[in-house]
Protein backbone atom coordinates (compact mmCIF):
# COMPACT_ATOMS: atom_id res chain seq x y z
CA UNK A 1 0.00 0.00 0.00
CA UNK A 2 2.82 2.39 0.98
CA UNK A 3 4.54 1.33 -2.17
CA UNK A 4 1.76 2.49 -4.00
CA UNK A 5 1.09 5.46 -2.66
CA UNK A 6 4.90 6.99 -3.53
CA UNK A 7 4.59 5.30 -6.66
CA UNK A 8 1.47 8.14 -7.03
CA UNK A 9 2.56 10.89 -5.37
CA UNK A 10 -0.64 13.87 -4.88
CA UNK A 11 -2.73 11.59 -5.23
CA UNK A 12 -5.76 11.66 -2.99
CA UNK A 13 -5.10 8.10 -0.97
CA UNK A 14 -1.78 9.81 0.04
CA UNK A 15 -2.98 13.26 0.84
CA UNK A 16 -5.41 11.60 3.40
CA UNK A 17 -2.53 9.20 4.69
CA UNK A 18 -0.30 12.11 5.53
CA UNK A 19 -3.39 13.96 7.22
CA UNK A 20 -4.25 11.32 9.35
CA UNK A 21 -0.20 11.02 9.95
CA UNK A 22 -0.52 14.94 11.15
CA UNK A 23 -3.09 14.28 12.93
CA UNK A 24 -2.09 11.70 15.26
CA UNK A 25 1.08 13.31 15.87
Amino acid sequence: MYVEDVSAPGSPEFMYLESELVEEK
